[in-house]
Order: C-alpha cells, then structure tokens, then sequence
C-alpha cells in the first residue's frame, strides 16, 4: 500500500505541477508521511495538505459498535512529520473535510476518514468538483471489514466517471475520466441511491 501510495502522489505532482495533494484522515501521520515522500521524490516544492481534526475519533458510524475513541491525536502527528522531516511541505488543517472552504484544483485526493458510507461520500463530494481530469483519488480500508468504504468505490468506479487504475490491499486507486464533469449530477444521483440501499441493508 505504501509502495502504491508514493507512486501514485510522485505521477500527480509530475502530471499536474501546480495542483495540490489532499489527504482526509491524517491519524498519527504514517500515511501523510507516505504520500509527501512520493510528491517530493516529483517536486521538492510541493504541498500536501492533511485534513483532519485530530479528535480521536475513528472508525465507521454504519455499526452500532463501530467508531471508538482514542487520545487526540494531533501532537503525535506534528512529532512524526517533523521526525521524517517534512514539517514544511505538510500543510494541517484541523477541521473536518466539509468544514474545509477549498478552491485549488486538486491532482490527487486521498480518502482515509471515518469509514462509513456517508462520511466517505461526504469527504468525496466536497473536494470532487475540484479534481482535475486524470486526477487521482485512493480509498484506504476498501475491504469487507468496512462495507461502506466499499460500497462507495464500486459504486464510483462503475459510475463511468471514474475508472479503476491499481490496488494494493486495501488500498484502489481510481482515475477520473474527462466525461465526469459533464455527468457529476448523474454520478452524486447514482451514489445516493446506492446509499440509501446500503444504509437500509444495514438497519
């Protein structure tokens, strides 16, 4: 996964020099560590922003059982992207995605939040608009122990705006096609229905 995630972050920067690297769901910062390695081996001015609000808070809301809390997290990230050197082409943001006003156009966008259905499509939905075509963007836990992540991602990939380019674990990588703008009300359609039947699975 790691190995996936570097080669991913270095083509974005190299295809898209002037777009950012988003990731949501920074955690401790091991796989924020990951991808600013794979855009700095492209570019040793690029910027990766990591948003995440560093309550503690993980896991997936679809389950009863299934989001727990921990420690805040927020002064182990800071000493572990200093420890690996890359304070300074790391850029937190201490909010949740959809608190997040964002602008830039975006080369890869990397999606490891909470885990559920609608917290994954909700992370996806704010930044889509600004991924460029060609764009990247990787779901981590994309497996049978969180159905939600999963349901979303297949459902993107057969969306017909976005297609499936690599995988590695848990970890796909989808590519967005040049049609998905002009079919992005037909694609959130699409993933609401599917929602709705994955949320009603779930009950």
């Amino acid at each position: 996964e790691a190995e996936l995630l570097i080669a991913v972050a270095r083509r974005a920067v190299t295809e898209h020099a002037t777009a950012a690297v988003v990731e949501i769901g920074s955690f401790c910062g091991k796989s924020t560590i990951v991808v600013a390695s794979g855009a700095r081996s492209a570019d040793p001015d690029a910027r990766v922003y990591a948003i995440d609000p560093h309550e503690g808070v993980v896991g997936a809301e679809d389950g009863l059982d299934d989001l727990a809390v921990v420690a805040p997290t927020f002064g182990q990230f800071q000493r572990n992207i200093a420890d690996a050197g890359l304070s300074e082409m790391i850029e937190p943001i201490r909010l949740h995605s959809y608190e997040v006003t964002w602008r830039s156009p975006i080369a890869f966008l990397f999606i490891d939040g909470l885990h559920g259905y609608s917290s994954v499509a909700r992370d996806f939905f704010h930044f889509e608009r600004h991924l460029l075509d060609g764009a990247c963007v990787a779901f981590h836990d994309c497996d049978d122990s969180y159905p939600g992540v999963r349901t979303f991602v297949e459902g993107l990939a057969g969306s017909g705006c976005y297609e499936e380019v690599n995988r590695a674990g848990s970890l796909v990588v989808l590519r967005k096609l040049e049609a998905a703008s002009s079919m992005a009300l037909t694609l959130r359609l699409r993933q609401q229905e599917r929602g709705i039947a994955f949320l009603m699975g779930q009950l």
